[in-house]
C-alpha cells in the first residue's frame, strides 16, 4: 500500500523464483510517490493517470531490472509455476492480456463508480491504461516519450492536473496532434484490428494480346509465348512474380501501421499505411515470390485486438505455434476473471 513518503508490501515464506513479489509491488508503491503523492490527480474521477502511468513505470523498471517474469501459482504456500512449466512474459505481455479480456466496455477515463463492474475499473485504471501509454510510446519514440513524462512531472507537481492536460502536454512536446490517439483510446471504446487478408504470387507470364511496343503494333500469340518461355528458361533466367497483397482493417479505431513483405530470396519491402481505408491492395513485380508478411512487424501497436491475423506465411510452422500458443492462453485464462 501506499501512503506519501511511506509504502509497505508483504511477501511469502517461499516466493517462487520468477514470481518477482515482493519485488513488483515495492516499485509500484513507491512509484505512487510521484503519480499522485507529487502530481496530485484526481483517483476517484481519472484513476489512470495515477494507476494506469504507475503500471506503465512499473514495468518499465521490472523488465529493465529483473527481465521477463511467470505468472505466479502456489500450492500450499509452495511456488509450483515453475514445475508447472508456466511461461514467462514482460509487462507489456499481462498488461496487454488484461487489456484484451474486459478493455471494451468502457472508456479509460470515467468515474471510478461509473465502470461496469470493479474489475472494468481494474483492468482500464492500470493494465489498459499501462498498454496505451507504451502504445504512445512506441508510435513517438521512446526519447520523446521521456520528454514528455518528464515535463508532466516538473511541470504539474504539487498540482492537480487532467487527462486533458496531459494530451495538451503529449502535443506540445511531441510537436504533433496526438487529438485523435486520445479521443480514440484513451476517451473512447472503439477496438483496435488490422489483419493480413491474402497473399498471392503468380509468375508473370508473356503477355499476349496486341499492343504497342516501341511505337509499333506487336501480336502475340500463345506459340510465341510459349516459344520465348522455353528460351528464357535455356538462358536460366528467372521468371518474374507477381505478388498482391490485401490489408484488412477489422476494426473502427484508426493508426497508422506498417506493412513488412519479405520474399523467399530474403529481400525486404515496407509499406506505410495510414489506416484509414476499410482495405489496400498493394501489388509488387520482383523476381521471387513472397515468403512472409507482416502489420506491425515491430509489434508496436499493442492496442491491435488480434496479432493473430497480423501475418500471413507461405509454410507456416504449425505445430510449435500451436504447442506454445494453447500453453499460454491456458495459464492467461486460468489466471483471468
Amino acid at each position: 500500500m501506499e501512503y506519501p513518503t511511506l509504502i509497505t508490501a508483504g511477501t511469502s515464506w517461499w516466493p517462487g523464483t520468477l514470481d518477482l513479489e515482493p519485488e513488483d509491488t515495492m516499485i509500484h508503491e513507491f512509484g505512487h510517490q510521484y503519480w499522485y503523492g507529487l502530481v496530485g490527480t484526481n483517483e476517484f474521477e481519472e484513476a489512470w493517470l495515477d494507476e494506469g502511468f504507475n503500471t506503465y513505470s512499473t514495468g518499465k523498471v521490472m523488465d529493465v531490472a529483473y527481465g521477463p517474469r511467470r505468472l505466479p501459482m502456489d500450492l500450499l504456500g509452495i511456488p509450483i509455476g515453475g514445475f508447472l512449466g508456466l511461461p514467462t512474459f514482460k509487462a507489456d505481455d499481462l498488461n496487454r492480456a488484461a487489456y484484451l479480456q474486459y478493455g471494451k466496455y468502457d472508456p479509460v477515463v470515467r468515474n471510478a463508480w461509473q465502470y461496469l463492474s470493479d474489475f472494468s475499473y481494474g483492468v482500464n485504471s492500470y493494465f489498459r491504461a499501462a498498454t496505451v501509454l507504451r502504445t504512445l510510446e512506441n508510435y513517438l519514440g521512446a526519447p520523446v516519450m521521456a520528454r514528455i513524462m518528464r515535463t508532466w512531472f516538473t511541470r504539474y507537481r504539487f498540482q492537480h492536473p487532467t487527462s486533458r492536460d496531459f494530451q495538451s502536454l503529449a502535443t506540445e512536446v511531441s510537436g504533433r496532434d496526438m487529438n485523435w490517439f486520445f479521443d480514440q483510446f484513451v476517451y473512447g471504446t472503439d477496438s483496435l484490428n488490422y489483419k493480413v487478408d491474402s497473399v498471392e504470387s503468380q509468375e508473370e507470364g508473356v503477355l499476349l494480346g496486341s499492343y504497342l511496343q516501341g511505337g509499333k503494333r506487336t501480336l502475340v500469340t500463345e506459340d510465341d509465348a510459349s516459344r520465348t518461355e522455353k528460351e528464357r528458361r535455356k538462358k536460366g533466367e528467372k521468371p518474374d512474380y507477381r505478388i498482391t497483397i490485401h490489408l484488412k482493417r477489422e476494426g473502427e479505431a484508426l493508426f497508422p501501421v506498417q506493412m513488412k513483405l519479405t520474399l523467399d530470396n530474403g529481400a525486404t519491402e515496407w509499406h506505410n499505411w495510414d489506416g484509414r481505408g476499410r482495405w489496400v491492395k498493394l501489388e509488387y513485380v520482383r523476381k521471387s515470390p513472397a515468403h512472409r508478411v507482416e502489420i506491425d512487424p515491430e509489434h508496436k501497436v499493442l492496442l491491435d485486438t488480434s496479432i493473430a491475423d497480423n501475418s500471413w506465411v507461405a509454410a507456416p510452422a504449425v505445430l510449435p505455434f500451436v504447442k506454445w500458443t494453447s500453453k499460454l492462453l491456458f495459464w492467461l485464462q486460468a489466471a483471468l476473471p
